[in-house]
């Protein structure tokens, strides 16, 4: 799972460098920037079909697992919808200005940045 700078890396949550040294690092770091926006309409869209992923001040009560569960159930209904030709109720503009900036307080594990780095070291080296 992709997340922002605002947490900390997790086996299963990969966010970006905050000091990028070495060249795949830059160019993981890059890679991640390029996806936030794609990522962030995907959720406004979902946001705006299924009020119960709004209505949570971008934090759900639940562990990762079970949330990744609700969201992954959510994007298929939502293709389900698309494939119906059911159109999204509130078609109010989507801004991604004031998304809520949630801050972990854990400290990374050494785990995580092992994952992390050995995925910028094997997929965006040179």
């Amino acid at each position: 799972m992709k997340g922002d700078a605002g947490y900390f890396s997790r086996e299963w949550l990969f966010t970006p460098y905050n000091n990028p040294r070495r060249r795949c690092e830059v160019k993981f770091k890059e890679a991640h920037r390029s996806t936030r926006g794609i990522i962030e309409r995907a959720f406004g869209l979902l946001k705006m079909r299924f009020h119960c992923l709004d209505h949570s001040g971008g934090v759900m009560q639940y562990a990762p697992e079970k949330v990744a569960k609700i969201i992954l159930v959510c994007c298929i209904l939502h293709n389900i919808a698309i494939r119906r030709g059911i159109e999204i109720d509130d078609e109010e503009e989507i801004s991604f200005e004031n998304f809520p900036e949630v801050i972990c307080n854990d400290a990374p594990t050494r785990q995580a940045i092992n994952a992390k780095n050995y995925v910028a070291e094997n997929y965006f080296k040179d």
